[in-house]
């Protein structure tokens, strides 16, 4: 398994917070997806999926977990569980891939 880059095969440049949950938004809204539906508590797949991409790029890009978490009204430790699981998905699942790829090539 190898690492997975975005559509020029480089990585993203370094970008301030603010940034990064400006972009995460505009990216959301082109995938179709909904931000109040992020924040809620519907715990469908694609939703929670989503979470997990959500949460992974944030912290990426220098976000906490309390700050995630309040962001996407949850606890830390579910901002948490959505990283780790995130970790593990990438590995393994193709329909995380793809939505990952998806998630970081839409401009």
């Amino acid at each position: 398994m190898g690492y997975l880059y975005d559509i020029n095969g480089m990585e993203e440049k370094e970008i301030t917070k603010k940034e990064a949950l400006s972009l995460t938004k505009k990216r959301i809204k082109i995938m179709g997806y909904n931000w109040k539906d992020l924040e809620s508590a519907k715990r469908h797949r694609p939703l929670s999926d989503m979470r997990k991409v959500v949460c992974s790029y944030l912290y990426d890009n220098r976000w906490t977990f309390p700050q995630i978490g309040k962001l996407l009204k949850m606890d830390h430790s579910s901002a948490i569980y959505h990283r780790r699981t995130f970790n593990e998905l990438i590995q393994t699942d193709d329909q995380m891939q793809s939505l990952w790829l998806q998630f970081k090539n839409t401009q």
